[in-house]
């Protein structure tokens, strides 16, 4: 997997051995405000381990700023010109998307 060069796919990072996913899940809306608290503090204290990237799949609806730099890293700008030539109308755009560029 390391052997492909960064600007070779969408997703530039290669070289983690491992991927984590701070998943949780809870019954009672009314611990909604702690448990997203104690998910996003598990996050940041894991966060000197990590690469700094993030996996597009794995992010919630709002972090969608992260996507340019973190998931596609210098790819992006390319990605957004294919996606100007293939999808300038933006039809595919229910994810977390990358604009067409302008």
């Amino acid at each position: 997997m390391s052997r492909v060069p960064a600007d070779a796919t969408a997703y530039p990072q290669r070289r983690s051995h491992f991927i984590m996913n701070v998943h949780t899940r809870w019954r009672d809306a009314a611990a909604d405000r702690m448990c997203i608290e104690w998910a996003r503090t598990l996050a940041e204290a894991t966060a000197p381990c990590a690469a700094g990237s993030v996996y597009v799949n794995f992010m919630p609806a709002d972090e969608r700023e992260r996507i340019p730099g973190s998931v596609y890293a210098g790819n992006y700008a390319r990605l957004a010109e294919i996606k100007r030539c293939y999808d300038p109308g933006n039809l595919f755009r229910m994810n977390h998307n990358i604009a067409p560029a302008a």
